[in-house]
């Protein structure tokens, strides 16, 4: 029962600490934000389940788990945690190749065409309309190698990023034709 007390005080806190910093920016706004949602993991995983791994599952521009852009010296959360909680989990991206989203107000909206030889392109080879892939285990082939060098992505269908896809992530979700949710 104590537990639930914790939880709830540390979502005051955080949401106090949110809201007391909502006028800095939206730059300094997101980087705080992520060292709180890596600080709230963290304390997941040592406070509440400390013997157990996790499987890290968000919107991909939070989970990356070695990224830094250069310009702003942004670090998403996944790029925030402490290394031994890295090494018991497991990042799992999700990533799609034609149809609609939506974003968080729930305004829909179209994903762009993936580039020839981006993560979207060379994952539509695959028949199923759904499928993932684990890169955790993979090893370089003639195949695969997108998977080892930097990779163009669609980050949320709409924005090119490149990434190296195995220093990121675990594993891929891949939707072939997505829509959003009614609910």
């Amino acid at each position: 029962m104590y537990e639930y007390f914790e939880v709830i005080q540390r979502v005051l806190d955080n949401k106090r600490h949110l809201l007391s910093n909502l006028v800095i920016g939206q730059r300094s706004f997101k980087k705080i934000r992520d060292q709180i949602m890596a600080n709230n993991l963290e304390w997941i995983c040592k406070k509440l389940y400390p013997n157990e791994k996790f499987i890290i599952w968000a919107h991909n521009a939070h989970i990356y788990k070695n990224y830094e852009t250069l310009l702003f010296k942004y670090k998403p959360m996944g790029s925030l945690i402490n290394s031994d909680i890295v090494n018991k989990s497991y990042y799992i991206g999700l990533f799609m190749y034609e149809g609609k989203a939506a974003l968080n107000n729930r305004t829909i909206y179209n994903l762009s065409k993936p580039s020839k030889k981006s993560l979207e392109d060379y994952m539509n080879h695959n028949k199923s309309l759904i499928s993932f892939l684990d890169l955790s285990n993979t090893s370089l082939n003639d195949y695969n190698k997108w998977i080892f060098n930097k990779t163009l992505i669609l980050e949320s269908g709409t924005i090119e990023k490149f990434i190296t896809p195995a220093e990121q992530l675990d594993g891929i979700f891949f939707i072939n034709s997505f829509t959003p949710s009614n609910l």
